[in-house]
């Protein structure tokens, strides 16, 4: 092995920041901004492509609704042809009217097909972009975020902003376009055939907006608690599946449920305690759409009439063409809490889109290293502090020094708790120091590139993670660059190679969802393989031997002693 390939063993000073910023790893807070067009939040992920097709399809959806009103029309014509005395002539004049209800049907059908298709198209688009998105930020979060923030309800919560924006996108949004335009488009054509009469039927909107505005408020509110707790719930769930083994071996499965019930419990308070008010609000609703028809045939009927202001197929015009806009109303008011259900998803992953990064912003970007870092020669931690975000008020490491050379190994010994393992999260750039520095070569690692200064290291931690994946994948670990030959080499020196010879997909067994198929061993050596696999220039070992047996072990350090030369 050459004298650049030597394993120094062991371990970022930032430049001082506010305390809290650092160490609680807090989501940069946007400040709503209330100008802002809420369908644009919504749809602030699409190309320039997807929106033309998105605009096509909002313009398909007001054309749909703003045909709508025309049926009353003819529903006025075919009432009116209905009064004739000769059935031979009732035929003559329905025939027409039929053919016209029938062009608006299909022309009605031709415009939601087009603008369904072209709306679900761009919310497909803009739901796969947030997908992908999302997954590059939370691996470029800083681990000091995940110290405060459960990934499974982090996870769980996206997923639901994501399929409520998509939702919105895809149905919601083109039915609020026609349905508004259809209550304006029956709104005028019942003003141009009968002001009087449909003044009279406005009369009764107020009170339906208000039932209509109390319905989607109720249902917005109790859909964003569901959330909340699901959430929850769902994190729960998670964690007591993905410890199966260790809740069987226990006997936990009651209390694990019950943990799930009680998480659940306040979803189902929330729901019933909500029942009462959106069924009074739906009550109302009925309640003043019959109003809403009484008061025109009385109004019509008595005054209009017998002053011979309008004749009897107005009448019948405007009651439906108000009943047409009504209704498109009401369908546009139970619309709005889902766009402001949308709109709310939309700005929560816009924030975490913006969440900031305090190691650096961010961190899956590459950049080069130093010449003067091609080659580790020393690190020194120098007069080194640092506590966590999640227990600010303990120090985990204060003024610690040490300095190590290209060459040697050091082991750091001490009891549980006294910043072992800190210390290499520290070389790993997983947290900055409060105080102190870290030197690499004498140049200060808050100033090294993370991925670039990542790739030099190889690390295997206490309780080793794998993926469910096979053998071979796990130990390049995602790098390409990694040969099958070195693959083999690596587990040579890590004494698992022969285990894997021996298994019945060799190097392409699949180890199991975090290498549960394999021992503890197995898993370790396999880990330790995926380091060396790397040819780091800094190895890091936090225990990495202690799941070993004697005799493993023993070869394990024999073949770490002579890379080290």
């Amino acid at each position: 092995m050459s004298e650049n390939d030597a394993l120094p063993v062991l371990l970022g000073q930032h430049p001082v920041r506010d305390l809290q910023d650092i160490e609680k790893g807090q989501l940069c807070k946007q400040e709503r901004q209330p100008s802002e067009d809420d369908i644009a939040v919504v749809t602030t992920h699409l190309k320039y492509c997807e929106k033309v097709v998105l605009n096509f399809g909002l313009v398909f959806a007001l054309a749909q609704g703003a045909s709508t009103p025309a049926v009353a029309w003819f529903i006025a014509e075919a009432v009116d042809a209905l009064q004739a005395r000769d059935p031979d002539n009732v035929m003559k004049r329905m025939g027409p009217i039929l053919i016209k209800i029938g062009a608006i049907a299909l022309i009605q059908f031709l415009l939601g097909f087009l603008w369904q298709s072209c709306l679900a198209w761009a919310a497909a688009k803009q739901s796969k972009r947030w997908h992908l998105s999302f997954v590059g930020v939370l691996l470029s979060l800083d681990v000091s975020w995940y110290d405060e923030h459960e990934p499974a309800g982090v996870a769980a919560k996206l997923e639901a902003d994501i399929n409520n924006v998509h939702f919105f996108m895809s149905k919601t949004l083109g039915f609020l376009i026609a349905s508004f335009a259809q209550f304006m488009g029956g709104l005028v054509f019942a003003m141009i055939t009968g002001w009087q009469l449909a003044l009279v039927v406005c009369a009764t909107i107020p009170i339906l907006l208000f039932f209509g505005h109390l319905l989607g408020k109720e249902i917005a509110q109790q859909t964003i608690d569901q959330q909340r707790d699901f959430a929850q719930a769902a994190t729960v769930a998670e964690e007591s599946i993905m410890a199966i083994r260790t809740v069987a071996a226990f006997g936990g499965e009651g209390k694990a449920t019950a943990r799930f019930e009680k998480e659940l419990l306040s979803a189902k308070l929330g729901g019933i305690r909500t029942g009462a008010k959106i069924g009074f609000a739906a009550g109302g609703l009925n309640l003043f759409y019959s109003c809403f028809l009484g008061l025109p045939l009385l109004f019509g009927g008595h005054y209009l009439l017998s002053h011979n202001d309008v004749n009897k197929t107005g009448m019948v015009t405007v009651i439906f063409a108000m009943c047409v806009a009504v209704s498109g109303l009401i369908s546009f008011s139970g619309f709005l809490p889902i766009l402001a259900k949308a709109v709310a998803s939309a700005k929560a992953m816009k924030q975490m889109m913006a969440a900031e990064r305090v190691i650096e912003p961010p961190l899956h970007t590459m950049g080069e290293l130093p010449d003067k870092l091609q080659t580790i020669d020393t690190i020194e931690f120098k007069s080194v502090s640092f506590r966590y975000p999640t227990r600010p008020e303990k120090w985990v490491l204060q003024n610690f020094s040490f300095r190590v050379e290209k060459g040697q190994k050091i082991a750091l010994v001490g009891e549980s708790g006294c910043g072992k393992s800190t210390t290499i999260q520290l070389l790993e750039r997983f947290y900055d120091p409060r105080g102190g520095e870290v030197l690499v070569n004498g140049i200060q690692l808050c100033k090294v590139p993370v991925k670039a200064w990542r790739q030099l290291i190889g690390y295997v931690g206490q309780e080793p993670v794998l993926f469910a994946t096979s053998a071979m994948k796990n130990i390049k670990a995602g790098d390409d660059s990694i040969s099958d030959e070195q693959v083999m080499e690596a587990a040579k020196g890590a004494q698992i190679y022969e285990t894997l010879m021996g298994l019945p997909d060799k190097f392409e067994t699949f180890v199991g969802a975090g290498g549960g198929l394999l021992s503890g061993g197995q898993r370790q050596r396999l880990a330790i393989a995926r380091a060396l696999a790397k040819s780091p220039q800094l190895l890091l070992l936090d225990e990495a031997t202690s799941a070993l047996d004697n005799e493993s072990e023993r070869m394990v350090q024999e073949t770490l002693d002579s890379l080290l030369g």
